[in-house]
């Protein structure tokens, strides 16, 4: 899902020209890319955009956090657990959804709403940023 995600962000800045919108510092990010392991994270690291998720090996892991944390890349697209394990200040967390699927009950269910505050509490927090917002999109049943 969050390469799927990144994958759409990037197709919405191509539908307005704005491929490099999410580019922060003057780093190569397609020479950067190129190490990267995860296609995904290939594709996605040139525009700015980068993704972290369990299936990321440790190399790329660390590649896209250090750029997520010196503004090298404006946008990170990652799985709810980040929220707990990195300690990632963010001016924007967009919460995508407030379920998951519990493979052991073999369904989806509600995120607790510590987990679903703990992902908003990364935008704006004040030691980092001065402004932050935190939206929710659900599907129209929730």
């Amino acid at each position: 899902q969050t390469r799927l995600t990144a994958l759409d962000l990037i197709a919405l800045a191509a539908s307005d020209d704005d491929t490099q919108s999410w580019v922060g510092t003057d780093d190569d990010l397609d020479s950067i890319a190129k190490t990267c392991h995860d296609p995904a994270l290939r594709h996605c690291l040139p525009f700015g955009v980068g993704v972290h998720h369990g299936g990321l090996d440790e190399a790329d892991r660390k590649i896209v956090e250090n750029l997520f944390e010196r503004g090298a890349i404006q946008v990170l697209v990652c799985t709810s657990t980040l929220a707990w394990g990195v300690n990632f200040p963010a001016r924007l967390v967009i919460v995508k959804g407030t379920e998951f699927f519990d493979g052991k009950l073999g369904r989806y269910v509600d995120f607790p709403v510590t987990d679903v505050l703990q992902m908003m509490g990364r935008a704006g927090r004040p030691q980092f940023d001065s402004v932050g917002v935190a939206c929710i999109f659900v599907h129209q049943p929730k």
